[in-house]
């Protein structure tokens, strides 16, 4: 199994050097940001149910893989269930593969289920968390802790990850601390269309930007991680 810090695949080398696992997980001049509590004050909704589709590129390789998110309704219970496929080919070979399949439930905007099962390249991954006497418990490989009952996981579907002070990674299942601002608002192309989005930087354990429209949709994302940057493109996604 790998660790936290090790990067994608060590064997690749200057192939795929510096893409890390958290990366492939989590998607204007500073005087110009403001509290992201005030684009909440913008009530941003539950995002609409149905599938989602992201493509996946990573700024010196190109396509890398695909990300789809599908949310149901099951009674009072949102249910996302998030798949995450990556292949680096060279020469038509496949050198590499990346495959995550995560369960998150959540009601009344608490988490009450996650599961997450990976595959990085033959290193299988699995984190448990559950929600058990007003807090979480929190299996991984063996390993269990206690989180707050109140957290939620960092996977952007989720337009509340935006307020967050602190978020549970979904790689390592721990808490960890997070800060966020408000870039702006302004048009991006998703969907094969432009939309008007607001863009949120995210900094503390992440470094990532998101774009949401105002369904509450996530239209693009782009995470940086040792010096890797992978951008998440929405290509596919409710009305």
């Amino acid at each position: 199994m790998l660790s936290p810090s090790r990067p994608l695949h060590s064997g690749l080398s200057g192939y795929a050097p510096g893409i890390s696992r958290r990366v492939l997980l989590f998607g204007l001049p500073a005087a110009c940001l403001v509290s992201p509590q005030s684009l909440l004050a913008a009530d941003l909704p539950q995002p609409p149910l149905g599938f989602y589709h992201y493509s996946m590129t990573e700024a010196d390789r190109g396509a890398i893989g695909e990300s789809t998110t599908e949310l149901k309704q099951d009674g009072e219970v949102l249910e996302a269930q998030v798949e995450r496929r990556v292949r680096v080919r060279i020469l038509g070979i496949t050198v590499y593969r990346y495959e995550s399949k995560m369960t998150q439930r959540v009601q009344g905007g608490r988490l009450i289920s996650l599961s997450r099962d990976t595959d990085d390249n033959g290193d299988e991954d699995r984190l448990r968390i559950t929600a058990r006497d007003g807090a979480l418990a929190a299996e991984r490989n063996g390993e269990s802790w206690t989180l707050a009952g109140d957290l939620l996981p960092s996977s952007a579907w989720n337009p509340q990850v935006i307020a967050a002070k602190e978020l549970i990674d979904i790689e390592t299942g721990k808490a960890v601390p997070v800060d966020g601002s408000l870039v702006g608002e302004g048009e991006v192309l998703a969907a094969g269309r432009r939309s008007n989005a607001q863009r949120v930087k995210q900094g503390g354990a992440l470094d990532r930007d998101l774009w949401f429209d105002a369904k509450g949709r996530l239209l693009r994302m782009v995470v940086r991680r040792r010096g890797a940057t992978v951008t998440f493109a929405l290509t596919k996604a409710p009305a």
